[in-house]
């Protein structure tokens, strides 16, 4: 899948979280968890996407 013109990954494993998400932020940075339903690991996958894209002058939103 893709977002903001990242692509991640969703799948399912076995395990206490059973579902695990993947974002490759460029050729070499990749960012990964887990997470207990499909929904929370799509929305993890985003906000990792979104954290990185944030501005880095230290002002997350304008005032």
């Amino acid at each position: 899948m893709e977002y903001r013109g990242k692509r991640y990954t969703v799948i399912r494993e076995i395990g206490p979280e059973p579902w695990k998400w993947t974002v490759h932020l460029d050729e070499t940075q990749v960012k990964s968890g887990t997470a207990p339903t499909r929904a929370i690991a799509i929305t993890n996958a985003i906000w990792a996407i979104d954290k990185e894209l944030a501005p880095k002058n230290g002002i997350d939103r304008p005032l």
